[in-house]
């Protein structure tokens, strides 16, 4: 706690889910929220990824897809494959999408599957077969093109196998 009053975003996301799973406190979810949006406001990726479970999973208030897609954007964005694999499900909307919706979903389960999300590789493969081979073609250049206009950003790797994702 004293690391995390000092502002090191590590501890507060440590701290913010300690209040979350009630491991050696009372389980808080405002609480844990409040943590979640102290470390991402220092950037960290797994405190965004967090906020975006939370409003997804409608735990502690509503389930809000809009805020979630939010969270899961700026998470995304440092390359976390589970915030891009939501991303996926967020416009999947569990088959009920529409054509522009399926290929936004291609292009997020493909870019998790390519930092090794396992179900992310089912997901694609369900709204492939549910796309013309030009549309599939369009949104692997799309997931192509986001994968080179963020590369640069800093991001985690999953595997440290050169060239893996």
């Amino acid at each position: 706690m004293k690391a995390a009053d000092q502002g090191l975003p590590a501890a507060q996301y440590n701290v913010a889910r300690m209040f979350m799973d009630g491991q050696g406190t009372p389980q808080d979810l405002a609480q844990a929220k409040s943590w979640f949006l102290r470390a991402s406001d220092k950037g960290s990726v797994e405190a965004q990824y967090s906020l975006g479970f939370l409003a997804y999973a409608g735990l502690g208030e509503p389930k809000n897809l809009v805020e979630a897609r939010k969270w899961f954007e700026r998470a995304a964005k440092g390359w976390d494959r589970n915030a891009q694999f939501h991303l996926g499900r967020i416009m999947y909307k569990d088959g009920e999408a529409s054509k522009d919706d399926l290929i936004e979903a291609y292009k997020w389960f493909d870019l998790a599957a390519s930092s090794g999300h396992e179900d992310a590789h089912f997901f694609r493969s369900a709204v492939a077969a549910q796309l013309s081979a030009a549309e599939r073609d369009h949104a692997h250049e799309l997931a192509q093109e986001w994968f080179d206009a963020n590369h640069k950003t800093p991001h985690k790797h999953y595997d440290m196998t050169p060239h893996a994702h």
